[in-house]
């Protein structure tokens, strides 16, 4: 029969740091990563970087040449009722083209009745006019209009009047990529957080006699007779 080996005395040895600290200093690196990622800036693509092909190389010379054209904008004056033959259409018409003008972020302003921009069967016509500025600041200029012929719009349920062109498309999609980002930036971010802090609360799991501040011992484990490491009361 085999002797049993005999215990071999436990050596107590002490964590030199507390879990406090392990915390503080990982919650620091997180904060100095999301400083450095929100500092790094973004890059603003132009309209000839944002097109493929040749479309992409004549907004590239229209660039270099400094030449831009007036994004437009159409009003729809539309009545199931009314014809454009009909004075209550006339003074719709009038109407709009009033409200637009009056902003002063217009210009080329055209009727309908002189450019013939009318339906076939003279239910609808379109008001053209070009909102003042570069791709960039008609994004910002159109408000004015938008805001005036949706004033048009509520004073008379008779009709339909309803803008639309290409600054106002600008303007509706930049909006909608500042709501979605701004959303982004408030459920990434935590989400980020939260992964990091889990991973980090993992290993701290695993190093958990350590981290306590406990003492630790090596003992011989009778059945395997190889050392291990054990907690040990104070």
């Amino acid at each position: 029969m085999s002797a049993i080996p005999a215990p071999v005395p436990r050596q107590a040895t002490f964590a030199p740091w507390r879990r406090p600290a392990r915390t503080l200093a990982w919650l620091l690196f997180v904060i100095l990563v999301g400083c450095l990622g929100g500092s790094a800036g973004s890059h603003q693509v132009t309209d000839a970087g944002s097109v493929p092909g040749q479309v992409a190389q004549t907004a590239e010379i229209l660039d270099q040449a400094g030449l831009t054209r007036p994004p437009g904008e159409i009003v729809l004056v539309q009545s199931a009722t009314w014809t454009t033959d009909d004075p209550a259409f006339r003074t719709e018409v009038d109407q709009v083209i009033a409200a637009v003008d009056i902003t002063g972020k217009t210009a080329d302003l055209h009727s309908p009745y002189d450019t013939k921009a009318i339906s076939a069967d003279r239910h609808s016509a379109l008001v053209q006019f070009s909102v003042v500025g570069d791709s960039d600041q008609a994004s910002n200029n159109v408000t004015a209009p938008l805001t005036s012929v949706a004033a048009v719009q509520r004073g008379d349920h008779s009709f339909t009047v309803a803008e639309f062109g290409e600054a106002s498309s600008n303007k509706w999609f930049a909006d909608q990529f500042k709501d979605d980002s701004a959303g982004a930036d408030w459920t990434a971010v935590p989400l980020a957080l939260g992964i990091l802090l889990i991973a980090f609360g993992a290993l701290v799991v695993a190093g958990a006699p350590p981290a306590t501040g406990r003492p630790t011992g090596r003992r011989i484990d009778r059945p395997t007779g190889r050392p291990r490491v054990v907690g040990v009361d104070r």
